[in-house]
């Protein structure tokens, strides 16, 4: 699909690779992958807030797994929307695509069935996408790099994306979703940070890795053996034969289920940056929480009613302009004759007049956009205040959970955390701070956090054990640009998420946790 997604961060790209990969499944096609593209320029680096990065980042880099030309495992898979009894092809890269497929392309235009379906239906749009596809003899299909794209900003943007959601949640896709080795080595190395001991985690079990084939056979024992590595976990540079992970990275699944989740660990994610600007233009734009931040289960208890918080509230405008004083008025009628003075005065009445009423239009406008900015704020760019109350609150319902009856009565107020099934889960002790945001607001968030867990606790429960953040990672030079792919990890296995529902990095881990079976309790949004 070489008019994949490009230009935008991690979280969109892997979003659209998620649909693109399970429809090219169904279809019973390879899928061609290609780089993490920042810039389609030739030159091999590009500029971002005024710093130099890659224009391109291999994907291998962050994923692994049948998304990257690893093999499917067909007891994964049982499709409720098509089905699918041959063995799949394995994905491949750009690279080996234009070497097999040089002389023998079929190019499509994405209008051919956007046009037919002509809504943002997820499973009408897989449907026809799938149909078309299998309709088609060639060998070697591409799309054209700038036809628009299958699963659209506007998709994801809507709830209708989740009528394909029985489909893709059985995918081997996510199912098999599997992290680099460069991700799970950076886990290993930072487990610290996420309360991960040497105790907990270290069981083997199978994972779902591309290994050649001479190394398929001996691939159950290697998961299997009870020995621990006697050796030091190499730095983010050495090169890692992939048949050793399981050794190398104990603490760090490839592909994490239910069962590796980290006791304890509250991961929050906290958008800022770029975002400061971009949850007031969500106001203008009308917008909701993305199509897969809008589960039933998720609206239950963190939906936003984007109507009710004010949806497409246009900005106020430009103010009024003032007319001039009194005194500069009188001070102008000055050497004027009676007839001009009568005329003068009447224009002036009026404007002062047109003023009032435009200002106190003005002022309504005004006060109107700031209500919805607040309610949107509240949900895409919190504050110190309403996250250290957020994060209080979570942390009570998950104490009351696990505590006994006479513990609950204690619980005076409504909580739209509150849920009379949030299942028993291990005491919140650790926070991790998936995060952009700069330091001086993460030291002043830290010590706001540390300080209400001490000076408001009706429950009497221990301080928090460790906050650290992103900003807390020492990252190799490889791994700092893929930050975002390690923090999507450590979310995945947390006891309790708090996302952030207008974003596509909370979507992604969200459909994770959901297809892994963690309880949806556990995954909030702000």
């Amino acid at each position: 699909m070489k008019n994949h997604a490009w230009g935008s961060g991690w979280g969109n790209i892997l979003q659209e690779m998620l649909l693109n990969t399970h429809l090219a499944y169904l279809s019973g096609r390879s899928f061609v992958f290609d780089n993490y593209t920042w810039d389609r320029s030739p030159s091999e680096y590009s500029s971002f807030n005024g710093k130099k990065i890659p224009s391109r980042v291999p994907v291998s880099t962050m994923l692994a797994g049948p998304i990257i030309g690893g093999s499917f495992d067909p007891s994964y898979f049982t499709d409720p929307l098509l089905s699918e009894d041959e063995s799949h092809p394995r994905f491949v890269s750009s690279e080996y695509y234009e070497r097999v497929c040089a002389d023998q392309k079929t190019i499509i235009n994405t209008a051919i069935i956007r046009d037919a379906v002509a809504s943002w239906d997820g499973k009408a749009n897989l449907e026809a996408w799938v149909e078309y596809l299998q309709s088609l003899p060639d060998r070697c299909v591409e799309f054209e790099m700038d036809a628009s794209h299958i699963f659209n900003i506007w998709m994801f943007g809507s709830t209708q994306i989740l009528t394909l959601w029985p489909s893709l949640s059985q995918s081997p896709i996510l199912k098999q979703f599997s992290h680099s080795p460069l991700i799970l080595g950076a886990f290993e190395r930072h487990r610290h940070l996420f309360g991960v001991h040497d105790s907990k985690h270290g069981a083997k079990r199978p994972g779902f890795l591309h290994l050649p084939p001479a190394l398929g056979g001996f691939l159950p024992d290697l998961f299997h053996k009870d020995s621990q590595p006697s050796f030091q976990i190499p730095p983010p540079q050495s090169v890692v034969p992939v048949h050793d992970l399981p050794f190398i990275y104990p603490h760090a699944p490839a592909n994490p289920n239910i069962n590796d989740t980290i006791p304890g660990l509250l991961v929050l994610h906290i958008r800022r940056g770029d975002f400061a600007d971009h949850c007031i233009n969500l106001v203008q734009w009308g917008s909701s929480f993305n199509g897969f931040n809008s589960f039933d289960d998720l609206r239950e208890r963190d939906g936003f009613d984007a109507a009710a918080a004010g949806a497409g509230t246009p900005l106020p405008g430009a103010e009024p302009v003032e007319p001039e004083s009194e005194l500069d008025f009188a001070a102008r009628l000055d050497g004027m004759s009676e007839e001009d003075k009568t005329e003068a005065r009447r224009v002036y009445a009026d404007s002062v007049k047109a003023y009032a009423a435009a200002k106190r239009d003005y002022d309504d406008r005004k006060a109107n956009f700031e209500t919805a900015k607040a309610q949107y704020l509240e949900r895409c760019f919190p504050d110190i205040d309403q996250i250290v109350r957020h994060v209080r609150q979570v942390r009570e319902d998950v104490a009351l959970a696990g505590g006994s009856s006479s513990r609950r009565l204690q619980l005076r107020r409504p909580s739209r955390f509150q849920h009379p099934s949030f299942p028993p889960s291990a005491p919140l002790t650790h926070i991790y701070i998936m995060t952009n945001a700069k330091l001086p607001f993460l030291a002043q968030l830290r010590l706001a956090l540390e300080n209400d867990a001490i000076n408001n606790n009706r429950l009497n429960l221990p301080p928090w054990e460790s906050i650290y953040s992103s900003r807390d990672l020492e990252l190799g030079w490889e791994e700092g640009h893929v930050a975002q792919a390690l923090d999507m990890y450590v979310a995945q296995r947390a006891e309790v998420f708090v996302g952030n529902g207008f974003s596509s990095l909370t979507s992604n881990i969200i459909m994770l946790r959901k297809a892994n079976g963690v309880e949806s309790v556990k995954t909030r949004l702000w």
